[in-house]
């Protein structure tokens, strides 16, 4: 092998070496980016709990209310 060849080959391999660095980082990068992205559906996820947890207590809610009103009709047809 001669000396011109061996600098090639010698600077061939520092950059792949970076290249492989670069890589990395990005692969890290990307772990990253998906760790995020799993936790913001976590939290999705609980505020579509929350939220059904919500509409289950306005329908609770409702229904007093309805049972309220027949109740308070009841007692104004005994009042007249």
């Amino acid at each position: 092998m001669t000396k011109a060849s061996f600098e090639v080959t010698k600077a061939a391999l520092r950059v792949t070496k970076a290249a492989l660095r670069v890589t990395k980082v990005s692969f890290e990068v990307a772990k990253a980016g998906f760790g995020v992205t799993k936790a913001a559906l976590r939290v999705t996820k609980a505020g579509f709990g929350v939220a059904k947890a919500g509409l289950r207590v306005a329908k609770v809610s409702l229904r007093v209310a309805k049972l309220d009103l027949f109740t308070s009709q009841d007692k104004a047809q005994y009042i007249l």
